[in-house]
């Protein structure tokens, strides 16, 4: 979203941003444009009271400002969305799907199939995310498009971005690192469990972790890499905001999910020139072609990623290779400009 908010034409289009409960770490990023903006302090939609005063709040702001098209993310904005819908019968209203719903119960799929009668068009972030919408929402192909996810791939020059002061120290080790928010579907346990099985066969090797997370998980973690003796080979940055001067820091960017939607770390990582480890899940193979740009491995195999990581240290000719073609990859599909045209063909297409 902030990606299409940066890059979008305000001469041609009247923006105004809703913020369900709060700004937000990015907002900094929007603080330049001129948006209308307005934020709700809903943090879910428990309660009937709150809810109704927020999409009121909405609609008085949409009123006010002579919006047409609402374009709602995640699924609680997309609910509220709905909502306000309901209320503004010639509003058009676009939702999003950016995940396979793997924490979905019945009810969310239920809500979705609701949701879907008073929808005029959906936006997936991957054909595989579109086919698992249409599977588990009976949702029609015609009303659904798959527009995968873009960022400014200018932004990404490996020629010519610096490595974080803080990881200059690194330049003479093999980094491996794993940039994505430290959550269960996530698995960082199994990032530790494959370092565990590389063990000293690379002897200049060093992990990058990268990305806030659940307090819970995090400390879980750290107790699995001083449990495994890994301690001194692995560094925790946080969250971080100079993710192309981190990326520089990396020889192997490794992406382990047992889940993905479109993986923005994919994207960053091939734009910044990084060999890619991937898992063979969602949106990954999509933009990873085994062999061709980077190395996909089965889901949940420490053994495979651990052997991936291995072969990558091993070949200097295939690092080369995968490196030359992922950023060629991220010049062709997934600069930001070719992902905003098509979402703003998508609202022309629905007034």
């Amino acid at each position: 979203m902030i990606n299409l908010l940066r890059h979008i034409d305000f001469e041609r289009f009247d923006v105004s941003l809703i913020c369900t409960s709060e700004k937000g770490k990015r907002f900094f990023l929007l603080e330049d444009l001129p948006l209308h903006v307005l934020v709700c302090d809903l943090h879910n939609l428990m309660s009937p009271l709150k809810t109704l005063r927020a999409v009121l709040r909405i609609r008085k702001f949409l009123k006010a400002h002579g919006v047409r098209v609402i374009h709602a993310y995640m699924f609680n904005p997309n609910m509220l969305a709905a909502l306000v819908k309901l209320t503004m019968p010639g509003l058009r209203l676009i939702t999003t799907r950016r995940d396979m719903g793997y924490w979905h119960g019945p009810h969310h799929w239920a809500a979705w199939k609701l949701v879907n009668r008073i929808t005029h068009r959906v936006i997936a972030v991957s054909e595989e995310v579109k086919a698992q919408s249409m599977k588990m929402e009976c949702l029609a192909e015609e009303k659904i498009v798959a527009i995968p996810n873009g960022l400014d791939v200018a932004a990404y020059d490996p020629d010519s971005t610096e490595i974080a002061k803080d990881l200059r120290h690194l330049r003479d080790r093999f980094v491996v690192g794993i940039l994505a928010m430290i959550r269960p579907e996530k698995r960082h346990d199994l990032f530790i469990e494959a370092a565990r099985l590389i063990g000293d066969r690379i002897s200049d090797i060093h992990y990058l972790v990268v990305g806030p997370g659940y307090p819970d998980v995090v400390e879980r973690v750290k107790q699995q890499v001083a449990q495994a003796g890994l301690s001194e080979r692995f560094t925790f940055t946080g969250d971080r905001r100079d993710i192309a001067q981190v990326l520089k820091a990396f020889d192997v960017s490794v992406l382990c999910s047992d889940t993905e939607g479109m993986s923005n770390t994919l994207l960053e990582s091939i734009a910044m020139g990084r060999v890619v480890v991937a898992t063979r899940v969602g949106g990954n193979p999509e933009v990873i072609r085994h062999e061709d740009n980077g190395l996909l491995v089965s889901a949940g195999k420490a053994d495979e990623l651990a052997a991936a990581i291995l072969r990558l240290h091993d070949d200097r000719e295939l690092r080369s290779r995968l490196v030359a073609r992922a950023r060629q990859t991220a010049l062709e599909k997934y600069d930001v400009h070719a992902m905003v045209k098509r979402i703003c063909a998508v609202y022309s297409g629905v007034v």
